[in-house]
């Protein structure tokens, strides 16, 4: 096994911050499937590989990296590319962490390439929060018109 640099020990890092942001803004599956790839994640795999010599700002007010991988795993999930790993993500129960790593890391040895195409995009996360601006115009037009949103 390679010594991790410091390098790859920052990116590790910003895993488990973005893990904890995840976890504190009430993403938990988010947060595991982070948290797991932030420790697993290896050079065994192109992507894997990309990851760990990351040279820019890896964090979430930079290049966002631990959500561009969970941005590409999810969308494979999307597109019914991974039905493996699919089958841990929401609506499902919250999986073990081992569990969703295992599948995780698969997806990613049988996608590599794909996967890691994706990081050269930034992610488009769409909390929840944005859209409470929304709320009381919808409010309004609901009201009126007696139409369910």
């Amino acid at each position: 096994m390679q010594k991790p640099s410091g390098n790859e020990l920052r990116i590790r890092q910003s895993f488990a911050d973005q893990a904890a942001a995840c976890a504190a803004f009430g993403s938990p599956f988010t947060a595991r499937l982070v948290n797991a790839l932030g420790h697993a994640l290896d050079h065994d795999t192109q992507t894997g590989r990309r990851v760990l010599g990351w040279q820019g700002d890896t964090g979430h007010g930079g290049d966002a990296l631990a959500l561009r991988l969970a941005g590409a795993l999810h969308s494979m999930v999307r597109r019914a590319r991974v039905p493996d790993l699919a089958r841990h993500y929401p609506p499902n129960g919250l999986p073990e962490p081992e569990t969703l790593r295992a599948a995780a890391l698969d997806a990613i040895a049988r996608h590599d390439a794909e996967v890691a195409a994706f990081l050269d995009h930034a992610p488009q996360t769409n909390e929840v929060g944005r859209s409470a601006v929304l709320y009381p115009g919808f409010a309004v037009i609901a009201a009126e018109t007696g139409l369910p949103l």
